[in-house]
C-alpha cells in the first residue's frame, strides 16, 4: 500500500532534447550575448554613447541586464537538476542536495549583486589593486576545488569503499522527481 502511495507521487519527467543539444543552445546564447556585449563595447569607445539601451540591456558589464539573467536562471536551472540527482544519488545524496543549495545561492546572488557590494567593500576597506583586484574570489576557488574533489568520479584502478559490491552509477539523464 505504502509503495503504492509512493509510486504515484513520483513524476518521471522526459525531455525530447539530449544534454548535448542543451548545452550547445546554452553556448550558442553566450556566446551571442558575448559577441553583442563586444561589439557594443568597441562602438561605445569612439562614439561615447554608453547611456545606449542596448548597451544597457546586452553589456556583460552591467548589472540586470539580459546576460545576468540568463546567467541566473541558468544556474536556477542547474540547481534543479542537482536536486533531482539527487534522487537516485544513493550515498551521495547529500553532497547533490549540498550542490543544488549552493547553485541557488548564486543564482540569487547573480541577481541582487552581492558579490559585487562585498567586492566594493574589500577594495575600499584594503585598497586592492592590480592582480589582488579580485582577490575576494579566492574562497571561492578553494569552494571550487573542493566540489570537484567531492564530486570526482572514483579513479579506474581504486576499489569500492569497504562492504560496498562495486561503485554506484551516476544518476541518469532522465531523473525522477519526487
Amino acid at each position: 500500500m505504502g509503495r503504492e502511495i509512493e509510486e504515484r507521487r513520483r513524476v518521471r519527467v522526459e525531455l525530447p532534447v539530449t544534454p548535448e543539444q542543451v548545452l550547445l543552445v546554452l553556448l550558442a546564447v553566450a556566446a551571442g550575448f558575448f559577441a553583442v556585449s563586444l561589439v557594443l563595447g568597441l562602438r561605445q569607445q569612439p562614439t561615447g554613447f554608453e547611456d545606449s539601451t542596448l548597451l544597457r540591456y546586452l553589456s556583460l558589464d552591467r548589472d540586470h541586464s539580459l546576460p545576468t539573467w540568463f546567467s541566473a536562471s541558468v544556474l536556477l536551472g542547474a540547481a534543479v537538476l542537482a536536486l533531482a540527482a539527487s534522487t537516485g544519488a544513493g550515498s551521495r545524496r547529500r553532497l547533490w542536495w549540498v550542490l543544488s543549495a549552493f547553485l541557488l545561492v548564486m543564482s540569487a546572488d547573480e541577481v541582487v549583486q552581492a558579490h559585487q557590494q562585498l567586492g566594493n567593500r574589500i577594495h575600499d576597506a584594503y585598497d586592492t589593486h592590480g592582480l589582488l583586484y579580485f582577490a575576494f574570489g579566492l574562497p571561492g576557488a578553494v569552494i571550487v576545488v573542493a566540489a570537484v574533489v567531492a564530486f570526482a568520479p572514483p579513479s579506474a584502478g581504486s576499489s569500492p569503499p569497504p562492504g560496498a559490491s562495486s561503485w554506484p552509477a551516476p544518476p541518469s539523464t532522465s531523473s525522477v522527481l519526487s
